[in-house]
């Protein structure tokens, strides 16, 4: 099972270091998103990343940025979705946002994977919890799917191996690792075990 991390939304004490270091444990994609940032402060944490890791980071919605930095990946939101047309040529990997199967469905083979949410209570979104019919979505996992889904949403290290016997492709996650009061050892430690936790937990 594939692991992807999901940047804390806003600033986050020595993230650029954790970035590294997530990388460095073996982390292969780390999704940054930062909602109110501009394109400034995007770039300036950039610069602070080793420039090893680019073609791992996929970035949403300053899309311009991941050309000039030659990122590995964009990520289109709710936000940015009317302008997928507009990037279909871009040389990295395009995935979406999608809170329904139906969305699933509406993008057919112009984006490599998509996040589905939320499979479980989000834990980063107290109060968030979703609709989703699991049933309904493992089946459509093994039978419909024309990419590969990602599991996000109250995806922890107890909920890895549900997402595995759903079907999904691999998980993503944010409030499982990223907690303002905890130190950097134990951010870290989290990563470690949810990494391990992935790397125990084989799709069918």
């Amino acid at each position: 099972m594939d692991l992807i991390v999901i940047s804390h939304p806003e600033s986050f004490p020595n993230e650029e270091q954790l970035i590294a270091r997530f990388f460095q444990l073996g982390l292969q994609r780390f999704h940054l998103r930062k909602p109110a940032w501009g394109q400034e402060q995007i770039e300036q944490l950039l610069r602070e990343i080793p420039a090893d890791y680019y073609p791992n980071i996929v970035l949403h919605d300053q899309f311009d940025l991941a050309e000039k930095y030659h990122l590995g990946g964009i990520h289109f939101t709710a936000k940015t979705k009317r302008r997928i047309e507009q990037w279909l040529d871009f040389s990295g990997t395009k995935s979406i946002s999608c809170h329904s199967l139906e969305e699933l469905q509406v993008f057919g083979n112009k984006v490599d994977y998509g996040f589905l949410s939320p499979v479980f209570p989000s834990l980063s979104k107290p109060g968030y919890e979703g609709n989703l019919d699991l049933p309904k979505v493992s089946s459509f996992l093994r039978l419909e799917k024309n990419y590969s889904v990602v599991a996000l949403g109250g995806v922890s290290d107890q909920t890895i191996r549900q997402c595995v016997q759903f079907g999904f492709d691999a998980v993503a996650v944010l409030g499982a690792i990223w907690q303002k009061e905890l130190d950097a050892t134990s951010i870290l430690n989290r990563f470690i075990k949810l990494l391990n936790t992935c790397q125990q937990n084989v799709p069918m």
